[in-house]
């Protein structure tokens, strides 16, 4: 884990004396319920994009666009790009996109759309990178599943 939180700082150094310096570095957290912090107390304090926030300090705006029980597959159950949340990442016009999807994708039910997953990560990808903004865009692991049960993930 510690390891992972320094290549995350590294690459946000990494922007920021790469000219974001002016103003403040906006960071889009783009997920599922992992991003949004389910079933974690005080997510609002203990997500994961709130904490990243609050070690980077106040140079940097982190939001959360997290919404449970996404998938990145557009045929998925719940895709994450018909949500508003996914229009307000866009419209935040971040410098830096974290995206975590995958975890709900492996669902026995989305399983079907394997297939066209790259393709789908490709096309998320590009909506963010054809932004003003010009984000870069750091795609996290999704979290491994060692049930064959996938139903109970949400």
């Amino acid at each position: 884990m510690k390891k992972r939180i320094g290549i995350i700082l590294f690459c946000i150094l990494f922007i920021a004396i790469n000219g974001y310096s002016q103003g403040k570095i906006r960071i889009a957290c783009v997920g599922n319920s992992i991003t949004y912090g389910a079933r974690i107390e005080d997510r609002e304090v203990n997500s994961y994009p709130a904490q990243l926030g609050v070690l980077l300090g106040e140079n940097y705006e982190v939001a959360n666009f997290g919404v449970s029980g996404t998938t990145l597959l557009l045929k998925g159950n719940s895709p994450y790009r018909k949500t508003s949340a996914y229009q307000k990442a866009l419209d935040f016009q971040p410098h830096l996109v974290f995206i975590k999807l995958g975890t709900n994708d492996s669902k026995s039910g989305n399983r079907v759309f394997l297939n066209e997953y790259v393709r789908d990560y490709k096309d998320l990808i590009t909506s963010f990178q054809r932004l003003s903004s010009r984000p870069r865009v750091v795609l996290l692991l999704p979290v491994p599943v060692f049930s064959n049960d996938t139903i109970g993930i949400t």
